[in-house]
């Protein structure tokens, strides 16, 4: 099956679980850029447009929720995104309200992140 190609804005504090997703979404074929909390991804996306942003919920340095509040105020096309957390503080239906495409629970398999990506209808944008 032939995927389309994102780019990816993956924004987490934990260096291992980034390294992970990243290579896991390299070899999907997408182009993934870091960021370690959402002051550097709000930075990040102010110079690069990303089809779709995933970010943890809580992060020192901007979380996830300040990050698609931010995203919420840019022109579109704006970026889908995805909260990945290991402790959900705010509804499913509440980050759907703020905008979030999906949520996962942390420890998900890799397999669950390309799943949801497939399921967005994100187009190739780059």
């Amino acid at each position: 099956m032939s995927r389309a190609s994102h780019k990816i804005l993956l924004v987490d504090d934990e260096p291992e679980l980034r390294e992970s997703i990243v290579d896991y979404l390299g070899r999907d074929g997408h182009h993934v850029t870091e960021a370690s909390c959402g002051r550097d991804a709000i930075e990040l996306l102010g110079h690069d447009h990303m089809d779709l942003v995933i970010t943890d919920v809580r992060m020192v340095g901007g979380g996830g929720i300040e990050l698609l509040k931010e995203i919420g105020k840019m022109p579109p096309p704006r970026p889908e995104v995805i909260l990945i957390s290991g402790f959900f503080d705010i509804s499913e239906v509440e980050a759907r309200n703020l905008g979030a495409a999906a949520l996962l629970q942390k420890p998900f398999d890799l397999s669950a992140v390309s799943i949801v990506i497939d399921g967005l209808g994100t187009g190739n944008k780059s």
